[in-house]
């Protein structure tokens, strides 16, 4: 059994250094990007604390933590390290590690409907399913928190890819076709997240095409986590866990609707495309504590403003469907607000009124963000 460590440097040594995992220890984390020992203590104190293992000052090893900790029946809180050496070791380019989710190409499925001729069953488009890639470029503390909080990030990405495209689009046949790979990039940067688009990495085969890349704050999970997040060793209060996972689900969620929305050919007002973006995300169940249906503000201030307009165009007006068709119709035609009477049969001033009336009290400050870059299909 490897010796217990005798000074506080054995303990916690280059903790925000980012290292290579052994096989055993990746299956453990979940994590296949360079993580460091802090991240790694995140998620093991997670994991310790959801089966209830934490027995101070002890943690009982289950099966899986015993493949990790030298197969001991027990180890000392404070000395998870030192067991854990054996499976870290340096790593020398950092910029190999990213994570890949390169389906196989689908093969249409056959249209199951009585032919009503003699030609064989005509083939439909299945729904989208593009290269992703995770590049988590962040191997501080604030880039580990990222690790704790998605524990399975392809999975999860794929899962939100889904649901915006499904949200936005009705039929398979209805989505954008150009768009082969989404790279998601985790950075140490100022703001929140943007879309962009995205030239095919020539080091990665299995990008090609067109893309669109999506950058994501460290600085805003760490201020979402809190100070201390991922830094109170076992004893820590993970309450920040599920706050941070909900807050950075939405957020991709919102920009993942810029990789896949229309905008009139580059026409379309700005505040309806982030409305779009953060009505899908408010249908997703993915609102952030601060968002608040209320009066006042303009339709087309954007963010939830917008959002929570288009979800009341909807539900209260009965106009199902309706942010689905206006993102169809701007595939091909420029941003003009006639759209809204096309679609709906009101002008969008006359049900912003509407809307503004059915509010009881006065209004109150709007969530009117500064515009994050972003691009439509």
């Amino acid at each position: 059994m490897t010796p217990l460590p005798t000074t506080a440097s054995e303990i916690t040594p280059n903790m925000d250094i980012p290292l290579r995992q052994s096989v055993e220890l990746a299956a453990f984390t979940a994590v296949t990007h360079p993580i460091s020992r802090t991240g790694i203590l995140a998620c093991i104190y997670t994991y310790v604390k959801a089966k209830g293992l934490l027995e101070m000052p002890f943690i009982r090893c289950d099966e899986k933590l015993k493949k990790v900790l030298g197969g001991a029946e027990k180890v000392h809180a404070f000395a998870i390290l030192s067991y854990l050496e054996q499976h870290l070791s340096p790593i020398s380019d950092l910029s190999d590690y990213i994570l890949v989710d390169a389906p196989s190409a689908a093969k249409p499925t056959e249209n199951t409907q009585p032919a009503t001729t003699s030609t064989s069953p005509t083939p439909t488009r299945e729904w989208p399913h593009p290269v992703l890639i995770i590049k988590n470029q962040d191997y501080s503390p604030n880039g580990a928190l990222f690790s704790a909080a998605i524990p399975d990030p392809l999975s999860w990405f794929r899962q939100i890819t889904t649901t915006v495209i499904q949200s936005l689009y009705a039929q398979p046949e209805q989505t954008p076709s150009h768009i082969s790979f989404v790279r998601l990039v985790i950075e140490d940067m100022p703001g929140v997240a943007y879309c962009c688009d995205a030239d095919p990495d020539p080091s990665n085969p299995a990008e090609k095409g067109r893309g669109k890349q999506i950058h994501l704050s460290t600085q805003h999970i760490r201020n979402t986590a809190g100070s201390r997040a991922g830094k109170g060793g076992p004893n820590e209060d993970l309450s920040w866990l599920p706050k941070l996972h909900h807050e950075i689900t939405g957020v991709i969620t919102h920009e993942s609707v810029h990789a896949w929305q229309h905008n009139g050919n580059g026409t379309c007002n700005g505040g309806l495309i982030e409305g779009i973006a953060d009505y899908i995300r408010l249908r997703a169940n993915l609102a952030p504590p601060h968002w608040q249906r209320a009066r006042g503000g303009n339709w087309d201030d954007g963010y939830s403003t917008t959002g929570y307009f288009l979800e009341w165009i909807e539900d209260t007006k009965g106009v199902e469907g309706f942010v689905r068709s206006l993102n169809l119709v701007l595939e091909d035609l420029d941003w003009d607000e006639g759209l809204f009477r096309l679609l709906c049969e009101s002008g969008v001033e006359d049900l912003w009124d509407e809307y503004q009336r059915s509010f009881d009290g006065p209004a109150v400050g709007m969530d009117v963000r500064d515009p994050i870059p972003t691009h439509g299909v």
